[in-house]
């Protein structure tokens, strides 16, 4: 018996509506491509006729009980015969007479096909068949993000139609289940260094009636968001720390008296001196976690251990505390100075000891393994 050359995964959520539609437009493209292909539909909590439409076509049928777009393609890749997988929703919005764009460069040796669907890439958009907000902002503005950050090469990173190589996800580890499993699974292959190619398609408008998107613009947009911090490399947060002590010790330079004491201003260099902590702080705990969960390969963070841990840092915040109490003896500052001496030395000490705490509970979890 021939094996299967392309697994066509379709996560499905009450889409009997056009489910039909996109099982055909799939078998259809196997039959004019000469390929031996599986459609696999993943039932995600359907509550419609789309598990009889899906039965009665003969399709691979999975039920998956975790809820969320990652959750259902997750499923659907375990289970798929080939090597080759190309994903696409269920609401016909993609159109999978478009598989050749996908598949002739999985077998020219690419591990990834991103659609777009933006004119920037060659593709195309139907009237009213992408959100106004999705078009012109969040979509554009989470790939140049992606481009910048981490050189990503492609204009529309929230296309739902791509193919890749099962081989090369199953190395790769994926923790998104919800519709941020969309821009990991991208992050994730050009991590690994994944020969990528990007391909013009045309979205069309939602072929649904009677059901809504499952999109939720500004909850999806936040957990890209989050999802986009944890890539932020440490020397970002230490540029931003450096940046601003400098302006705090410009401040300090420009508002000293003659007899040494500073101004009322200091509250506002000391803010400026916690928040560059703070950050600093937010950025070992980001590249920390970033390595726990493979995110990263990089162990350059683990040189910072070295030379700061738990009972370091407890040393350290000790004698600060002390410091601060020593500031409320001194006769030869203003009151209000001295007092602002004391909180900001207070401030840091709890800083310090707070974030050490955190990071060294992260610092128990096992590196996660691909």
């Amino acid at each position: 018996m021939r094996k299967i050359d392309l697994s066509v995964v379709i996560p499905c959520l009450n889409e009997d509506e056009t489910i039909e539609l996109c099982i055909n437009k799939a078998k259809n493209s196997f039959k004019k491509l000469n390929i031996v292909g599986e459609v696999i539909v993943v039932d995600n909590g359907s509550t419609d006729n789309s598990i009889k439409i899906c039965k009665k076509n003969k399709v691979t049928l999975i039920h998956e009980k975790t809820k969320g777009y990652g959750s259902a393609l997750k499923a659907g890749i375990k289970k798929a015969k080939s090597n080759f997988i190309l994903i696409a929703d269920a609401d016909n919005s993609y159109d999978l007479d478009d598989i050749e764009k996908f598949y002739a460069p999985l077998k020219e040796g690419y591990d990834l096909v991103q659609g777009c669907r933006f004119k920037k890439g060659g593709g195309e958009i139907k009237a009213n068949a992408m959100p106004f907000t999705h078009k012109y902002i969040g979509n554009p503005f989470f790939s140049w993000l992606l481009k910048k950050l981490i050189g990503s090469p492609f204009n529309d990173v929230y296309c739902g139609m791509r193919s890749f190589k099962k081989e090369k996800f199953k190395k790769i580890y994926h923790f998104s289940n919800g519709m941020t499993f969309a821009i990991e699974n991208l992050i994730r292959f050009i991590s690994a260094k994944a020969k990528l190619k990007e391909v013009p398609i045309t979205l069309y408008k939602d072929g649904r009636i009677k059901r809504k998107s499952h999109l939720r613009t500004i909850s999806d947009g936040l957990k890209t968001l989050k999802l986009i911090i944890l890539f932020l490399p440490m020397k970002i947060f230490t540029f931003l720390s450096l940046i601003l002590i400098f302006i705090a010790i410009i401040k300090i330079s420009e508002n000293l008296l003659i007899n040494d004491n500073l101004l009322l201003e200091i509250n506002d260099i000391f803010i400026i001196l916690l928040l560059a902590l703070q950050i600093f702080f937010f950025g070992v705990y980001i590249a920390l976690l970033r390595r726990k969960i493979n995110l990263s390969t990089d162990n350059k963070i683990y040189n910072f251990f070295k030379y700061f841990n738990l009972g370091k840092s407890f040393i350290l915040s000790f004698l600060i505390f002390i410091l601060a109490f020593l500031f409320l003896f001194q006769n030869k500052y203003f009151f209000i100075i001295k007092s602002s001496i004391f909180l900001f030395l207070l401030a840091i000490s709890v800083a310090v000891f707070i974030n050490s705490i955190l990071i060294s509970l992260l610092e128990l979890i096992e590196d996660k393994k691909i």
